[in-house]
């Protein structure tokens, strides 16, 4: 083969292998302000707000109350954690090959979340925002496109993912409501936290007691004669304050009708349990029995059925109808004759 032939192939080649990275490559060169979808300073976000094609959505706000859900309830402290944990830690997958461009535009503008995030100092407008579409194929990534304050909706979407992470983004944005809210009913770390306990009994009156707590000394009385104790286990009483370091429910019931909810809250309570903060807020849940229609229990010669569900009851609490576990509230659910000293 002469010199010639050869200088011939060896320039095809060339200009094949240009050709093929000319419409693969993306579409310019890879800009910071639209590939920097990573936001460092996740102690400055004030809000992240959350919305998805179906028209849900959620607004994070941060709070000196810590992390709140719509301006009005506790958002879960792990979910937060983890969105915050992901933020820093995006970096670009791939890049998206010339020929592709339209295409993925279009798919990201019939299926995306959408995430803002707002900064300190400039809540109105978002800092950045990321439209996260659908998963790679080998799931360890997603399609996206970053818009940013100072330089718009950028033109060219990446495959992103999380850095040291197998797996994709969009479930860590997820925008079911229930999901998001915090199931902590009592969260107290310290006996200085609490003023006084009050727990009512309303099938057995004589057994509703108020713990008073003042610099860790205690005063329990009976809410019925306004008696105070004047013997009570002092071990048993800090353990039973100590319960009141995390208390979580289950679930929010969503299942219930309104009818049911009605019914419910006409019926006469089992428990309230009030919790008067040292700031002289007051944290109260009123606990219901739950009807079991269809267990049944076998003793030796006998079987009951069960009128009541014996692990969980309904909780009223800051407006919500919530699912508890008997395993957790019976140890709030104390008489006031646990506490007496059997001397």
């Amino acid at each position: 083969m002469n010199k010639r032939i050869v200088f011939l192939l060896l320039s095809v080649i060339a200009l094949g292998a240009l050709g093929y990275w000319y419409n693969n490559k993306p579409k310019g060169n890879i800009k910071a302000d639209q590939a920097n979808f990573a936001v460092k300073d996740t102690g400055s976000i004030q809000k992240i707000f959350i919305a998805d094609n179906e028209g849900k959505t959620i607004l994070l706000s941060r709070t000196e109350e810590g992390w709140m859900l719509n301006d009005s309830i506790k958002a879960r402290k792990d979910a937060v954690y983890l969105i915050l944990e992901t933020l820093p830690n995006i970096k670009l997958k791939a890049p998206i090959s010339r020929r592709s461009i339209e295409h993925m535009i279009k798919r990201i503008s019939v299926n995306h979340k959408k995430v803002e995030i707002y900064m300190e100092g400039d809540e109105d407008i978002p800092t950045k925002t990321i439209y996260i579409s659908d998963a790679t194929k080998d799931h360890y990534g997603n399609l996206a496109l970053l818009e940013t304050k100072e330089y718009g909706r950028a033109e060219i979407p990446y495959f992103i993912h999380k850095q040291g992470q197998k797996g994709f983004l969009s479930p860590i944005f997820f925008t079911k409501l229930l999901d998001w809210v915090h199931t902590s009913v009592f969260e107290y770390q310290d006996f200085n936290e609490i003023s006084k306990i009050r727990v009512d009994h309303y099938d057995q009156p004589e057994e509703s007691f108020e713990l008073a707590i003042n610099n860790s000394k205690m005063e329990i009385k009976g809410v019925e004669t306004n008696i105070i104790l004047n013997g009570y286990d002092t071990l048993l009483v800090q353990d039973y304050v100590r319960n009141y370091k995390k208390v979580f429910y289950e679930i929010d019931d969503y299942l219930l009708t309104d009818q049911q909810k009605d019914s419910i809250l006409k019926s006469k309570p089992w428990y309230r349990i009030q919790v008067i903060e040292d700031s002289g807020d007051k944290n109260e849940i009123v606990l219901y029995k739950k009807s079991e229609p269809v267990r049944t229990i076998d003793f030796e010669e006998e079987q009951q059925q069960l009128l009541y569900d014996r692990d969980r009851l309904y909780g009223y609490y800051q407006g919500r109808f919530i699912l508890c576990q008997h395993n957790t509230f019976d140890k709030l659910t104390y008489g006031l004759s646990d506490f007496r000293t059997t001397n």
